[in-house]
């Protein structure tokens, strides 16, 4: 998981190969059975494109629920952070919200509604199906 997140972060910054990717001659990623590996020169660059392998490797930085975009899990407060930013967070809401008025007009039952998008998300579910039905009726 560390090394499609951290792979994923570097081809954002650059194009390329997925397996070994390179800028310059700064530095290379390689991925072999064992993860991956970082072969480099010294240098500044160097510096932050390691912080990024190993922040990779201890699982600091997850990719968002939305956009899938890499950010950096802060453990520090609270429940750890599922959004790159606002609008990734607005976005997804407004499309479980459309998801639940689909399933609700359907004739899904709730509960299942509740199993398909997620119980993390209960409270907002059941009120979105009490909307859907009053928009229904």
């Amino acid at each position: 998981m560390a090394t499609n997140i951290f792979l994923s972060f570097m081809n954002s910054l650059f194009e390329g190969d997925a397996e070994a990717m390179y800028s310059g001659n700064i530095f290379k990623v390689e991925h072999g059975r064992r993860g991956f590996r970082v072969l480099d020169r010294p240098g500044p660059l160097r510096d932050m494109y390691r912080q990024v392998a190993y922040l990779a490797a201890d699982n600091s930085i997850r990719l968002c629920a939305y956009c899938c975009k890499p950010l950096l899990a802060n453990r520090s407060r609270g429940n750890e952070a599922m959004y790159c930013s606002r609008t990734c967070n607005t976005r997804a809401s407004a499309q479980r919200r459309e998801t639940a008025y689909a399933l609700a007009a359907s004739g899904v039952p709730i509960r299942e509604a509740i199993e398909r998008i997620g119980d993390r998300y209960e409270q907002s579910i059941r009120r979105w199906y009490k909307e859907s039905k009053a928009l229904l009726d």
